[in-house]
């Protein structure tokens, strides 16, 4: 699976240089056809007639290309869109209720939390990143080991999230640069850093 994401960019990138290949080598060959039926005509009536066929294709390739990028512009900012709700909804979720410790509180919480996570599932599989959603696996494995009272524990689990945490944001095109660990964690919590 891992192989088939990894590759897929690939793919295209090998499909456009087929493309533009094929498309580059078919107006090589237009030009040489072009220069074969004029051969005899002066060079004053032969350049213009080039640089019209220049210029078509050009314009054509122009075309599409425009018409491409505008799509996948498109496409580009409606995930963004989802991905922002999808992180907003699941830091809201975790800052709020599980790190102020409210879901264990009573049978209530215990409810949102499971309506949380029936709500959120099928957006992250559709919306979520691939580094985030192994990230989310690997946050909820460690977190699913039940309550832990060791210090120690707890602030490994809570560097697990900040990982999930730098993850969001590198999917939302942040560079992270100059953030290192427990950055993310103590604008919560505040003795994070002794």
């Amino acid at each position: 699976m891992k192989e088939h994401a990894e590759s897929k960019p690939l793919k295209y990138k090998i499909i456009a240089w087929i493309i533009f290949i094929f498309l580059s080598s078919l107006f090589i060959y237009l030009l040489y056809y072009v220069y074969n039926v004029f051969w005899g005509l002066p060079k004053e009536i032969l350049a213009p007639i080039i640089a019209a066929f220049a210029a078509i294709f050009v314009t054509i390739i122009s075309f599409f290309m425009t018409k491409y990028w505008e799509r996948r512009k498109i496409i580009e900012q409606e995930q963004l869109r989802q991905k922002l709700q999808l992180y907003e909804q699941f830091i809201g979720f975790w800052v709020r209720d599980l790190i102020t410790g409210k879901l264990q509180e009573s049978g209530i919480m215990q409810e949102k939390s499971k309506q949380f996570f029936i709500d959120f599932i099928p957006k992250l599989i559709l919306w979520g990143s691939d580094k985030f959603i192994k990230d989310y696996y690997d946050f909820l494995k460690n977190f699913s080991s039940g309550l832990v009272q060791d210090p120690d524990i707890i602030f490994q689990k809570m560097l697990i999230y900040e990982k999930l945490l730098y993850s969001i944001r590198k999917d939302l095109g942040y560079k992270n640069q100059g953030l290192k660990e427990k950055d993310l964690l103590s604008l919560f919590i505040t003795d994070i850093r002794k």
